[in-house]
């Protein structure tokens, strides 16, 4: 894990946080709702990419529970991040 998916991580579970109190809602355990998307109890720090994409949508269901938008961007990921990496090697068209 980058640590900028680290910063990112604490900053989406503070969302969580933050909204549950707003909203009078008691706020599940972090570990729980790693264990509802991965399976396992995992160290976040010890993710991979599919598994933090998967944790951090866990995450926004929560936090923005109307926003299915970013909740299903987030499960598109690993494919967002293939056709990046397949742009960054395709040479530069020549003029």
């Amino acid at each position: 894990m980058t640590a900028k998916q680290n910063s990112l991580y604490w900053r989406e579970w503070g969302a969580v946080v933050r909204y549950c109190k707003a909203n009078n809602l008691p706020a599940p355990d972090r570990h729980a709702l790693h264990v509802a998307a991965l399976g396992a109890n995992r160290s976040h720090l010890s993710f991979t990419n599919e598994d933090f994409d998967q944790v951090l949508g866990g995450f926004r269901s929560y936090s923005r529970p109307a926003d299915l938008t970013g909740q299903l961007r987030q499960l598109n990921q690993p494919r967002i991040r293939l056709k990046y990496a397949v742009n960054a090697l395709s040479p530069a068209p020549e003029y």
